[in-house]
């Protein structure tokens, strides 16, 4: 939880490459700073709305990782600006449910606000569960590990342990316990983070 240390580190090491001649462009984590990050996922719930609207499609539910909230937020953002009712549910995957719903209605205010779009999002917006976190962050759990092995087998997208397994996971979990419902369309997020697996492998080769 110390943000402040590890912004004060991404500085360090920016420094360190613009000493090499290099210029760096740093998003820092800490909520004291604008949410620049989350402006590329209020673009991302427009493209995302745009598709399932050319293909027919009505979606009930984004199911994306909520952990820093820029995901989160700017999804929430983009949702709310556009007026959908798409409900956006994160699974915690660094914070438990208490700590982190609360960022994640800053966050999304903050997002609009630097968008200039208008903030009407409330507390009722927000949805997260940390029924998936597990042992805490970047720790993989046996949910996870199944996500991850059903994507892989069943469709052959790689997953990483830290974010997309456990929101995978906690997309299968809401499926199970009738969070969402067997007549709702659900999309899962895939966020990247693939190269994340080989930090894993002595977890993950057995």
């Amino acid at each position: 939880e110390d943000e402040v240390g590890a912004d004060r580190n991404l500085r360090c090491i920016a420094d360190g490459i613009a000493a090499r001649g290099g210029n760096p462009y740093v998003i820092p984590l800490g909520a004291g700073h604008p949410p620049v990050g989350a402006l590329g996922y209020v673009e991302a719930a427009a493209e995302l709305v745009g598709q399932a609207e050319a293909m027919g499609i009505a979606i009930d539910t984004v199911v994306v990782p909520s952990g820093s909230a820029s995901t989160h937020a700017g999804m929430l953002a983009g949702m709310k600006a556009m007026g959908s009712p798409i409900r956006v549910l994160g699974i915690c995957v660094r914070r438990d449910a208490a700590a982190q719903g609360p960022r994640v209605l800053k966050r999304t205010q903050e997002t609009l606000e630097l968008a200039g779009l208008s903030d009407d999002v409330t507390e009722a917006d927000v949805h997260v569960t940390d029924a998936w976190l597990g042992d805490g962050y970047g720790r993989l759990n046996d949910a996870a590990r199944e996500a991850m092995t059903l994507a892989v087998e069943c469709e052959g997208l790689l997953l990483d342990p830290v974010y997309t397994a456990k929101s995978l996971a906690g997309l299968i979990g809401a499926v199970r316990n009738g969070t969402i419902a067997p007549d709702e369309t659900a999309v899962f997020l895939h966020t990247g983070g693939t190269p994340a697996l080989f930090a894993y492998e002595e977890f993950l080769a057995p």
